[in-house]
Parts: C-alpha cells; structure tokens; sequence
C-alpha cells in the first residue's frame, strides 16, 4: 500500500509533536509531585503543631491526621478486563447458563 509523501510528513510530524508533548508534561508532573510532596510535609508538621499546642494550653490530646501520597500499584491495563475464561458444565448450569440448538447462550431466571 503506498501513501501520499505529503500524508506521510504530516504524520511523521504528527508524531514528533505529540512525543514532545508528552515530554513536557512528564516534566510537568514531575514538578507537580515534588511540590504536592512539600505540601504534604507542611500541612503534616502544621497538624502536628496544632495538635501540640492544643494540647500544651487545654491538656486535651487530639489525634493528629497525616497526608500521605498514596501507594502507586502497578496496573497492567489487561488485568481489568473481564475474564473469557470457560467456567465449565457444572458452574454454567449453577448460573443458570445454557446453549440452545443453534449455538446462541441462554441466561434462565433464578
């Protein structure tokens, strides 16, 4: 198959501008993170302090809350698709699952 030399630089292009794009809000989010990060330092401290002092004027302890990043778990995007799995005769037939002559699956009603 063959295209247009023209098609072929815009999409080349294309290309290079969305990579650069990417680029710059990788650097972007990485900023954003680091200062989220001292965010979170200050508040903690701040809530700490508070906690300190109240409880230095009035002698009442309060419990302090404590910002933190939440863990990233590595998500592969095919583990939260469903499962195609076969789920066999007896599991079929508990769900109430059937074929019928022509091949089309039938759900029953409990």
């Amino acid at each position: 198959m063959w295209i247009n030399r023209q098609t072929y630089e815009h999409l080349v292009f294309d290309g290079v501008k969305r990579n650069e794009e990417a680029r710059v809000l990788d650097a972007q989010n990485r900023v954003l993170q680091v200062n989220l990060d001292w965010l979170r330092v200050r508040v903690n401290q701040l809530e700490h302090e508070r906690a300190q002092l109240l409880f230095n004027y009035t002698g009442v302890k309060v419990a302090v809350p404590e910002i933190q990043r939440a863990p990233e778990t590595p998500v592969h995007p095919l583990n939260e698709l469903p499962s195609f799995a076969d789920v066999g005769e007896a599991e079929a037939a508990r769900l109430g699952i059937e074929w019928d002559a022509e091949g089309h699956v039938i759900y029953k009603d409990k």
